[in-house]
């Protein structure tokens, strides 16, 4: 998996990573929940792992946009509380909740993010997700 830096070479890309990362989490819970056996801990945990990137990531563009180097806590405390509640168990459905909220803060602030970098924020992605996770869930566990 690239890292950030690996992958954001051009502005756009920043966002872009986002949505690689959301597809991994979306794909790598799914799997988690169909397995239910030996692969299932390291399908979910690697969800969780990506989650935690997207959220570091969101926050990192938020204090960009501000241009206030300082904690969250004292730059946006709305934003603050709503990624504390982004922490999820290793339960496909808590996983797949906390994807949701995190996806809900890309569409809050990407756009003025990508206004800060020069770029257009690219809301298809945030369709595109949204519909991937509808027919994920439509599937069946154990086909």
């Amino acid at each position: 998996m690239p890292t950030f830096a690996e992958a954001t070479q051009r502005p756009w890309d920043r966002v872009d990573w986002l949505f690689w990362m959301f597809r991994q989490i979306v794909c790598w819970t799914r799997r988690g929940e169909q397995d239910g056996g030996e692969r299932s801990y390291d399908k979910l945990n690697a969800a969780v792992d990506a989650l935690a990137q997207v959220r570091s990531r969101l926050h990192s563009m938020r204090i960009c946009i501000t241009g206030r180097n300082d904690y969250l806590e004292r730059v946006d405390p709305a934003m603050a509380a709503r990624l504390a509640q982004t922490f999820p168990s290793l339960r496909a459905d808590d996983i797949q909740r906390c994807t949701g909220l995190l996806l809900d803060e890309l569409e809050r602030i990407g756009p003025e993010f990508c206004r800060w970098e020069g770029t257009v924020f690219p809301a298809a992605g945030c369709v595109a997700i949204r519909q991937m996770i509808a027919a994920f869930n439509a599937l069946p566990l154990h086909p």
